[in-house]
């Protein structure tokens, strides 16, 4: 080769040679990633308190005075109101009468009288009850019924009752129309006054 030539060779060698290595580094430049980045932490916020007013207080109300009310626990006593004498309770004061003179019970029979009772006869109440306490206790097979009632209201819950009593014992029996002023003693009906308006024997 000659002189010329290889001059000519050198000088076109070289640039391309820098080309070459430009192109190179430039080529591994863009194909690396670019370095990863520290991620970014916020920075913490801190809370601001604002300060609380105090509360106001309501404005106070005046209330008037109120005089104490005075309640009297005392009470007038009330009257005694004595319930209505009925029918039905002269029957059954009577089957209760009856029935006790019949058995001999004494002790129901003389509280079927009111304790102002006075006898017909005119005798204390002492002496008529042991002349009736003898004359029942005396007495055999006894049997005493009652009908033809009727009865009349009377003031202060008294009534008038008019009654036929058939008695029979042992020698004796009669059929008697009694008259009885019932009145209210403790709540029950009691004997005030008994009278006898006709005696007809058997």
């Amino acid at each position: 080769m000659t002189a010329v030539t290889s001059d000519f060779l050198l000088r076109w060698q070289l640039p391309v040679s820098i080309g070459v290595v430009v192109a190179a580094v430039l080529s591994l430049l863009l194909t690396q990633e670019p370095p990863m980045q520290p991620p970014v932490v916020a920075a913490p916020v801190s809370a601001t308190v604002l300060p609380v007013a105090p509360p106001v207080p309501a404005p106070a109300v005046e209330v008037p005075a109120v005089a104490p009310t005075t309640v009297n626990l005392v009470t007038e006593p009330q009257p005694v109101i004595e319930a209505v004498i009925t029918q039905v309770e002269i029957e059954n004061f009577l089957n209760r009468w009856t029935t006790a003179w019949q058995q001999k019970d004494l002790a129901v029979y003389f509280a079927a009288y009111a304790s102002t009772f006075v006898p017909a006869n005119g005798s204390d109440r002492t002496r008529w009850q042991e002349e009736r306490t003898r004359i029942i206790t005396k007495a055999r097979d006894l049997r005493i019924s009652w009908h033809d009632l009727s009865w009349t209201k009377e003031a202060d819950a008294a009534a008038t009752a008019e009654v036929r009593l058939d008695y029979q014992a042992v020698g004796y029996g009669d059929s008697t129309r009694k008259r009885l002023l019932l009145g209210r003693e403790d709540g029950s009906l009691r004997i005030v006054s008994e009278q006898n308006l006709a005696v007809e024997r058997r």
